[in-house]
């Protein structure tokens, strides 16, 4: 199983906020795995039917924040470069290593 090699929503995120409010990792994040990015955590996901979050304003306030740990010391020791890929999209399209 990929899903367990790769950092889960609580070893990755330190906590996230949409629009100021503090978001729950568990339920408002999708996990998925791709076999080269590994974990993924979509946010807003087109299969969350709890909740769908709309942009209403811009700047910091209107946005998502989130605080992550890159955990580089569990990077492999010949890799120089530790680095976390975003990738901003509408809700019904799904993103590829490729994208």
């Amino acid at each position: 199983n990929r899903t367990k090699m790769s950092w889960s929503v609580e070893e990755f995120f330190l906590w996230m906020a949409y629009e100021e409010h503090a978001l729950d990792l568990k339920t408002d994040l999708h996990m998925w795995n791709d076999a080269v990015l590994g974990n993924c955590f979509t946010f807003n996901h087109f299969n969350n039917s709890k909740r769908t979050y709309l942009k209403r304003s811009d700047g910091a306030q209107g946005g998502i924040k989130a605080a992550v740990k890159l955990n580089s010391v569990e990077y492999l020791p010949w890799t120089e470069t530790a680095a976390i890929m975003t990738f901003t999209h509408p809700n019904t399209e799904t993103i590829f290593s490729e994208s």
